[in-house]
């Protein structure tokens, strides 16, 4: 006991920092809002994106038992608040507040792919069906209002209507990432739910994103009606692409680090700061560093063997958590969002930075669910 107490004496004489206790697991639930369930997206605000809401029942669905029962809260809430498509299915909004208010009219393909891909991830590891039948629904609301030709082949373009909140006419573009969702959406629910016809928009999918939205040596920005490709690199096209079609892409990889990678970045937050953080940034022409697109690569360099980067960058990723932890001595480490040279983006403890830091802590791939040997 005396020896004890004279370490712990040093260490504060010396000003040593506490062991970090915190998890992200832990923050994630200080973000419920008791009464909806829904998990607040950042610390700062009570918005609730719609993608980070299916992160959220991932992450809790991965964890098990009683955190399984958030998971549960969220996608309840979901089922009460889908709304039915002009031609079929039904969808969700693209944001709600803590409170359960609309956050607005505006809808995207890519967020409720997410949906349908939490439904499928919660199902593999619960085993509980109830929601299934929600999933299949977003599944036809994407089929009948999404699904559009692109010379042979067919993709999802971004959204079902021209919204006025959106810069361009997303009825007419195809987003790489969006189409990564829809495809791992569709394959997932399809096996689960054993219907052919899910199963073969998932193969169309695969065709236009291999075939049409790949060069030979990465995947593009995306493309648009009639006939036009956007060859803009984008760090999430790359690091995604890997892990919803395989390890067959993995090159995309060795360029996303060459175009992506920024190092020496610093941040402040809660009354402290850190310097020297290496990562990812967003996309060729942006130079702030974001922890959510870090950790998508490290998922990514987790499935195709490359541990060594993988763990590399994890590790920058908790030191940029557990150095602006407001209190290293509670059971929440939350993720900031993005480093504050940039603009418009939020710069606090995020529930996307946080969930991909947690996966790969358990090593998971979201886009392959754990599904059952029997449903494969």
């Amino acid at each position: 006991m005396r020896c004890l107490f004279l370490s712990l004496l040093t260490a504060c004489l010396c000003g040593a920092a506490p062991t970090n206790k915190g998890t992200p697991l832990g923050w994630l639930r200080k973000q419920i809002n008791p009464r909806t369930k829904l998990v607040a997206s950042y610390a700062d605000r009570p918005t609730c994106w719609l993608y980070t809401q299916a992160l959220a029942v991932i992450a809790f669905a991965e964890a098990g038992g009683e955190d399984a029962r958030h998971a549960q809260g969220i996608l309840s809430f979901l089922r009460e608040r889908r709304e039915k498509g002009e031609r079929g299915g039904s969808f969700w909004r693209f944001a709600y507040q803590a409170n359960g208010s609309s956050g607005g009219t505006y809808t995207t393909t890519g967020a409720n792919a997410w949906v349908a891909m939490a439904i499928a991830y919660y199902e593999a590891k619960t085993g509980d069906r109830q929601f299934r039948a929600m999933g299949l629904e977003s599944l036809e609301w994407m089929r009948h209002h999404c699904l559009r030709s692109f010379g042979d082949e067919r993709g999802v373009v971004m959204a079902d209507k021209n919204y006025p909140q959106s810069r361009h006419d997303d009825t007419t573009i195809f987003s790489v990432e969006h189409n990564l969702d829809a495809y791992s959406a569709f394959r997932s629910l399809g096996i689960l739910s054993v219907r052919k016809e899910y199963l073969a928009i998932a193969a169309d999918l695969r065709q236009f994103l291999t075939k049409t939205l790949h060069d030979g040596k990465r995947f593009r920005g995306g493309a648009r009606l009639p006939d036009k490709l956007n060859h803009a690199f984008y760090l999430d096209a790359q690091s995604w692409g890997v892990l919803a079609l395989g390890t067959g892409y993995k090159g995309c990889l060795t360029l996303a680090e060459e175009t992506c990678r920024v190092e020496g970045k610093s941040h402040k937050l809660n009354g402290r700061q850190v310097r020297g953080l290496v990562g990812f940034t967003e996309w060729a022409k942006s130079t702030h560093l974001w922890p959510e697109g870090t950790e998508g690569m490290v998922a990514a360099y987790y499935l195709v063997g490359d541990r060594e980067k993988a763990d590399e960058y994890h590790a920058q990723t908790r030191r940029f958590a557990e150095a602006l932890d407001a209190d290293p001595t509670d059971n929440a480490l939350g993720v900031p969002y993005a480093t504050a040279d940039t603009k418009g983006l939020a710069t606090c403890e995020s529930v996307a930075g946080t969930v991909w830091f947690y996966l790969n802590e358990r090593q998971v791939n979201p886009f392959r669910p754990p599904l059952p040997k029997a449903a494969r």
